[in-house]
């Protein structure tokens, strides 16, 4: 069973080749690497071209188009193996990341996709909010509830993931340029329907530093993951014609409220609780059974009793209630 590891480099010349050694050291041994070169101006292909030089599974391909996106599309062209992975240039893969990943696909079949812990390194670049993120997406896969939370966050780690080739090709994956690029294709899995399986140890080590595409690049912004997630809602909500409540005061709301606006999509605003006590001084709003909560309250902040008080009036969380933050 060939696996195909796509990995995209664009001036990643201070990690790259930390990266392709952690590959080359892997349990599992058949796979290709296909490391696409994405109009690289610094040393980066050179040092690729000395991996594959002097190992053929490292194949050296360059982006026909430009950007993340029509990389990978490039790469999953290119692959030849039955099972496809993900891999960032500047992050380091466990030993046997590959193997465990493989294994767990090839025990169910297609249909799946196939993730695990991830730990964000080093400490001293690594803030809270990050840290936050690894924890949120590691106690995903000890409840293996990844669909329950995808209106919340991208909740498969972009470089770590497994998935079968015809899968990928069944949810036209990669195949539109639209940023955050990981949590739309996590979209599509999810509206798919591929079942989750969670490898409950650290499979990937993800470097953060001030250069990170996440950390640069426009398509990763809050308002771009909120237009995204409306984008998937409409999708999925589609013959929803029942009440849409956004609850919610903050800055998050105010854009998702503009952006329904635009498209005079008809919604209300709950704003009547208290903030300190985060009690409603009475639910504001009766339950019906099409419709829906999309909450943009913070992640970080404790509002339990609030979904506490609209579970008491039979709302569901992650069914009627859908969390954005």
């Amino acid at each position: 069973m060939k696996i195909s590891i796509i990995l995209p480099f664009l001036n990643a010349e201070p990690w790259l080749r930390e990266c392709l050694e952690s590959i080359q050291q892997q349990s599992f041994t058949d796979w290709e690497a296909l490391l696409i070169n994405d109009h690289s101006t610094d040393g980066s292909e050179a040092i690729v071209r000395t991996f594959a030089d002097h190992d053929p599974r490292f194949v050296l391909l360059r982006n026909p188009g430009r950007g993340l996106v029509a990389a990978n599309a490039y790469g999953l062209s290119m692959s030849t193996g039955q099972l496809i992975s993900r891999m960032d240039a500047d992050d380091i893969m466990p030993p046997h990341k590959i193997q465990a990943l493989a294994q767990a696909l090839l025990h169910e079949g297609p249909g799946y996709i196939a993730t695990g812990y991830v730990r964000f390194f080093p400490d001293e670049n690594t803030g809270m909010g990050t840290r936050f993120y690894q924890d949120w997406l590691n106690a995903r896969c000890d409840a293996n509830d990844h669909w329950d939370w995808i209106w919340r966050e991208c909740v498969i780690p972009s470089p770590c993931w497994m998935a079968w080739k015809s899968d990928l090709l069944a949810v036209n994956a990669f195949d539109a340029p639209i940023y955050p690029d990981d949590y739309e294709l996590a979209f599509r899995f999810f509206h798919a329907g591929l079942k989750v399986l969670p490898v409950r140890e650290v499979l990937h080590h993800w470097r953060q530093h001030a250069s990170r595409m996440s950390r640069k690049h426009g398509g990763f912004s809050a308002e771009a993951f909120t237009e995204l997630k409306w984008e998937w809602f409409k999708r999925r909500f589609a013959a929803t014609e029942a009440p849409l409540y956004i609850l919610g005061h903050g800055k998050k709301a105010r854009f998702l409220a503009t952006v329904l606006n635009k498209e005079n999509y008809s919604f209300f605003r709950i704003k009547d609780w208290n903030k300190v006590s985060r009690h409603f001084t009475d639910i504001p709003v009766k339950y019906n059974p099409n419709s829906i909560v999309i909450s943009t309250l913070s992640s970080i902040d404790n509002y339990d009793l609030v979904y506490e008080q609209l579970d008491k009036s039979d709302w569901t969380m992650h069914k009627d209630i859908l969390r954005w933050c």
